[in-house]
């Protein structure tokens, strides 16, 4: 598998995961209390915006030269790390 293939594989796994968690964690905050719901809304929102970049990104490598690919590689990186905290963020506001 070329490495633009595997980056765009990596992409499209991310952002599926992301749609994962996000619809999970929609599902367990509609019992949580008012004040984490409320973070929660404002979070989502942030997390959203994130996982556009992310299909932002994917059209990136999709049409990039090989090498452009290490910078994509890097910026989904630091998006992906972006979304892992926010996501960790909000649950450790549940388990609080």
């Amino acid at each position: 598998m070329s490495k633009k293939n595997e980056i765009i594989r990596n992409i499209e796994n991310k952002i599926d995961e992301v749609d994962r968690e996000l619809s999970s964690l929609d599902t367990k905050l509609e019992k949580a209390n008012e004040d984490v719901r409320h973070t929660w809304e404002s979070n989502k929102l942030e997390l959203r915006e994130k996982r556009s970049e992310l299909s932002h990104r994917l059209q990136e490598a999709q049409n990039a030269s090989e090498d452009m690919l290490d910078e994509i590689q890097s910026q989904v990186k630091g998006l992906a790390d972006s979304i892992e905290s926010g996501f960790k963020s909000i649950k450790d506001k549940l388990v609080s």
